[in-house]
């Protein structure tokens, strides 16, 4: 069993993507953050996921997930560029399509733990298995919507999550919050904690630790999921006492 909670989310300008679904092919992750603000950025929001709520089960390969979720973007901005065009509105475009992509990871858990990962533009998760290490993504593509992706979308599939560990996807807002002195937040060791901590304790103790650090005042905004395999790890069982394996018959070679 994998367990998903839903982290922080203390989004001030709504721009960031956050989903997960069980799906034929395993659960599929998508956490992404637009580069953009307002009801603009609300707008490529709904797109990569509703793209994504769509794709995820239809799609066999997470290849295949991630050209859909670039073209609901590309979509999304080409219709924008046409409403907000002066010739058609009679004024300036108030948010410029440009200022608009979206940073995004894409990262499907199977049943036997493996971790197929596209990372477009976006931090790395944490992986606690127990210490906290930074999970391995491969090279990154580019954001979505800066660029074309390539032809071949090859995921990385090194990357493992095996039973009692847990993935930590997140966006930058929370690494980046500031104390008044300027210091960064230590992301990077909060979510160590105690042997059997609860998915939704790890949440409740990084959220305390972040408010803490930032002095209640969170100015970006911050996404935080925790995935946790579940799955039962069986050891190899001994045989049976009076069953043993009939040793092979001596061979000669002349």
């Amino acid at each position: 069993m994998l367990r998903t909670v839903g982290g922080i989310d203390a989004a001030a300008g709504a721009d960031l993507c956050v989903e997960a679904v069980a799906t034929p092919y395993g659960v599929r992750i998508v956490i992404g953050d637009v580069r953009g603000h307002g009801l603009a950025a609300l707008g490529a929001v709904v797109a990569v996921l509703g793209g994504f709520r769509e794709a995820a089960h239809d799609e066999a390969e997470p290849g295949g997930v991630l050209r859909r979720l670039e073209r609901a973007l590309e979509r999304y901005l080409r219709e924008r560029a046409r409403d907000e065009h002066p010739a058609r509105a009679g004024s300036e475009p108030a948010h410029p399509v440009a200022e608009e992509f979206v940073t995004l990871l894409l990262v499907e858990v199977r049943s036997d733990g493996r971790l197929p990962v596209l990372d477009c533009g976006h931090p790395g998760p944490y992986h606690l298995s127990p210490a906290v290490s930074r999970l391995p993504v491969g090279d990154p593509l580019p954001p979505l919507g800066v660029m074309p992706l390539p032809t071949a979308l090859a995921p990385y599939t090194e990357a493992r999550l095996l039973p009692g560990e847990t993935l930590v996807p997140y966006t930058d807002g929370a690494e980046e919050a500031r104390d008044h002195r300027g210091r960064f937040f230590a992301l990077d060791t909060a979510p160590a904690g105690m042997p059997g901590e609860t998915p939704a304790a790890l949440v409740r103790r990084v959220h305390t630790a972040l408010l803490h650090h930032t002095g209640g005042r969170i100015t970006d905004d911050v996404a935080l999921l925790v995935v946790r395999n579940d799955r039962v790890r069986v050891p190899a069982q001994p045989a049976e006492p009076g069953l043993r394996r009939p040793r092979p018959a001596p061979s000669s070679h002349c």
